[in-house]
């Protein structure tokens, strides 16, 4: 697969289009076709040094994307190849969605509506993650993760789109009633 990745820590000059090994899907995850990826202050540091996160050069940075399910690995229920999915890949020390190809836990991927682009989507993982910290009872302390197994399933946030009508987005995918 084709993908972007960081050969050293450094600058925006250290981001190489190059080929990489396709991943598998183990046991609990499925492969996504990326055809979306969402930019992040934390993906510029960890191309400027992402030993903080466990990262090891060369590697393939991006945590938040949108794509198409191609593979399923053993014991995933609920998704099937051709599932439209955003996710947040293991955070901090996975990324890899700045390739054509990813693999994550099906826990950290949701279903994406038709109605919802593949950019909106990828736009999404990380900065509802972070919501749920900040809007959670246990307030902005920090004690519960952004991102854990199952986050979509756990992250109950409101959403005012342009047009002024609030939508309630729950446990069933992204948005309502979508799963």
């Amino acid at each position: 697969m084709r993908a972007v990745l960081v050969s050293e820590f450094g600058g925006p000059e250290q981001l190489r289009l190059d080929q990489a090994a396709d991943p598998v899907a183990g046991p609990g995850q499925v492969r996504i076709a990326v055809h979306a990826a969402g930019v992040n202050p934390v993906d510029a540091s960890n191309r400027a040094d992402g030993r903080w996160a466990g990262l090891h050069v060369p590697c393939i940075l991006g945590y938040d994307i949108a794509g198409v399910i191609d593979s399923v690995g053993p014991g995933v229920s609920g998704f099937a190849a051709g599932d439209r999915v955003m996710a947040m890949t293991h955070f901090p020390d996975g990324a890899g969605g700045y390739g054509e190809l990813t693999v994550v836990d099906a826990g950290l991927a949701a279903p994406v509506s038709s109605a919802v682009s593949f950019a909106e989507a990828a736009a999404t993982p990380l900065a509802a993650g972070t919501a749920r910290v900040v809007l959670s009872p246990a307030g902005s302390g920090g004690r519960e993760p952004a991102a854990g197994a199952g986050w979509q399933r756990r992250c109950r946030a409101v959403f005012a789109p342009a047009g002024g009508r609030r939508r309630n987005h729950d446990d069933r995918g992204w948005p309502p009633g979508h799963a």
